[in-house]
């Protein structure tokens, strides 16, 4: 009996009929259907990979054969076709971030830059062939600068144009994963986005916190907070634009570069972190938007509003 071939087929048929047909009506229950659903529904393609290769395995070594492994074929035939509906999903939802992008910063973002809509034409042959991209011609990558006195809780990776930058702005992307049981890694989020950011010019930083039990809010927060200010202090020694800040993050990380952005800008205590900063002194030119489970915010730079505010900086 091909065990192997049974249990891949038991997982990824789990975690695809959770992505169709979520069950979140209780906490526990949502908790369960976003631990198995996370990676078909975020990386279909892997797990496309994954299963093909099992079942062509099974093929070959000549497995299939009795009930129980014909019946797993036919699970592995269910997960196939549930693919492209995922897929087909995540295509959709350009239209809710581009509404999101008029409501909250108004329609001019069409017309900075050459971007007038998002991915109409996916890149099929990278998406396909480089699910997990490893590195980026043209782009180098620092590992592991330390931005506080926490060990490896408080480290960043830097990817920034070979030769050097020149002048352009800070991305500053915050890992998910913000629990000590299931840790998020800055070497395996978004690295698409900061080979793509970097490339162009950018200074791109993926930064670790502290994670909870062992940490407490607003601990993850200041973290955040301190790395902002290490990007602020050095960006320009690796070409990029101090004055010129993005925040991002996946899940957990995505709330923190939201309260990054509306908290005080230094917290000097608990107490004021969690204190907001009051809508008279939010700049106008902030900027969020949510994606699934990432999230953007816009450090302003140093100059005055079109209102006359002087804007906080992050």
């Amino acid at each position: 009996m091909p065990i192997g071939f049974l249990i891949t087929t038991g997982l990824v048929a789990l975690g695809m009929a959770a992505s169709l047909w979520p069950q979140s009506r209780s906490v526990l229950g949502g908790i369960a259907t976003w631990l198995v659903s996370a990676i078909p529904n975020e990386s279909p393609f892997l797990l496309f990979y994954w299963l093909a290769a099992s079942t062509c395995l099974a093929f070959a070594q000549g497995d299939l054969h009795g009930t129980a492994a014909w019946a797993a074929l036919g699970v592995a035939i269910f997960s196939f076709a549930g693919m492209p509906v995922l897929v087909r999903r995540s295509l959709r939802t350009s239209d809710a971030i581009e509404q999101a992008l008029d409501q909250t910063i108004g329609p001019d973002w069409r017309h900075v830059g050459p971007v007038e809509a998002i991915a109409q034409r996916p890149p099929w042959a990278r998406v396909l062939l480089t699910p997990l991209p490893v590195f980026h011609p043209g782009v180098t990558r620092i590992s592991n600068l330390s931005y506080g006195a926490a060990g490896r809780r408080k480290r960043l990776d830097l990817y920034r144009r070979q030769g050097g930058g020149s002048g352009g702005p800070v991305l500053v992307h915050l890992h998910g994963g913000g629990f000590s049981f299931l840790p998020g890694r800055k070497s395996f989020y978004a690295r698409r986005l900061l080979f793509r950011l970097a490339g162009e010019g950018w200074v791109c930083i993926s930064a670790t916190y502290r994670l909870q039990p062992a940490a407490s809010f607003p601990d993850e927060l200041i973290d955040v907070k301190k790395a902002i200010a290490w990007a602020r202090a050095h960006a320009s020694e690796y070409g990029g634009d101090p004055d010129r800040i993005v925040l991002a993050g996946s899940s957990f990380g995505a709330c923190l570069a939201v309260l990054a952005g509306f908290t005080e800008t230094t917290p000097r205590s608990n107490r004021d972190s969690r204190r907001p900063t009051p809508p008279s002194q939010q700049s106008s030119g902030s900027m969020a938007t949510t994606a699934g489970s990432t999230a953007a915010n816009r450090c302003p730079p140093r100059r005055s509003t079109t209102q006359g505010e002087a804007p906080r900086r992050c």
